[in-house]
């Protein structure tokens, strides 16, 4: 009640919702005039009704989702030039945060309407979240022969010119480095919101759909709160997982869902019309999505 700005960052909508729009939430507790920065990830619709019930009861809202680019990182939140912002929201209010928003972060990237900068937060989601699965699925290729090259997959990106956080994570990948502060849950958010606006708009993404699937498994066996590079284990032996504290045994509904979603019966049934487009029929393919 007597805080000029308030900052947000929740990982989950639900979260979000009960935060600003819960009985005795934050629309309903800061005093007018007040400021509120969001560094959540979610959807653009969500923004805009969440700017929509600030202005109605007379609060300002800075649409502000927090990027943070190496996440292997200790510190990756209080790092020095580790974390961006995507900025959207009436120039007015997003002057009277500025010394908030650099606090947090110099680097600031403007957008123009409210719900452009989530947009761009859910594109910038899905190329990251797929990077992450995609080295770890690396990782796992490069370190098949057996007296082979540690560093692999590291050579590779040197071939591949890539960012140093991507080296990064690769070592961390690696040597199984789990000491970073950016976490599986906090992903899981992030993907999770990038799919809630892809199916606002009735767009269908098999890859993140499948980093979400592959999420949410780290989640089930006890890693939600563990480093990001945790995807390592999603590769490796289950005794290995079984060292770091997961339960595979936990997933087992979860692994029984997705197949029977994604197979049916178990069997590929061909066309007859030799097409080869049956299978876009089928419910347990591609589900509800229409669009696409």
């Amino acid at each position: 009640e007597s805080a000029d700005v308030v900052v947000t960052y929740l990982c989950s909508i639900a979260d979000q919702e009960d935060a600003f729009f819960g009985t005795d939430g934050i629309v309903a507790r800061a005093n007018p005039g007040t400021c509120l920065v969001d560094l959540s990830p979610t959807t653009p619709l969500f923004a805009r009704e969440l700017h929509a019930m600030a202005a109605v009861n007379g609060l300002h809202m800075v649409e502000a989702p927090l990027l943070v680019h190496d996440v292997t990182l200790r510190r990756a939140f209080s790092q020095a030039g580790n974390l961006s912002l995507l900025v959207s929201g009436e120039s007015g209010d997003i002057e009277a945060a500025s010394q908030v928003l650099r606090a947090i972060s110099a680097d600031q990237q403007h957008f123009g309407a409210v719900g452009e900068a989530q947009a761009a937060r859910c594109a910038f989601t899905v190329t990251r979240i797929g990077q992450v699965l995609a080295l770890a699925e690396a990782q796992a290729l490069a370190g098949m022969v057996e007296g082979g090259r540690e560093d692999a997959l590291e050579r590779v990106l040197d071939l591949c010119d890539a960012q140093p956080w991507v080296k990064s994570l690769a070592h961390a990948l690696r040597t199984r480095t789990f000491d970073g502060s950016y976490t599986v849950e906090m992903a899981c958010g992030e993907i999770e919101s990038a799919l809630e606006a892809a199916q606002d708009i009735e767009l269908y993404l098999p890859h993140a759909e499948a980093a979400e699937y592959l999420l949410e498994m780290l989640e089930v066996i006890g890693g939600a709160d563990m480093p990001i590079a945790l995807v390592a284990l999603l590769y490796a032996e289950e005794s290995v997982a079984a060292s770091h504290g997961l339960d595979w045994s936990r997933a087992e509904h979860l692994i029984d869902q997705h197949d029977h979603h994604h197979h049916g019966d178990g069997v590929h049934h061909h066309d007859d019309d030799g097409d080869g487009l049956d299978f876009l029929d089928e419910d347990d393919y591609f589900g509800d999505y229409s669009a696409n």
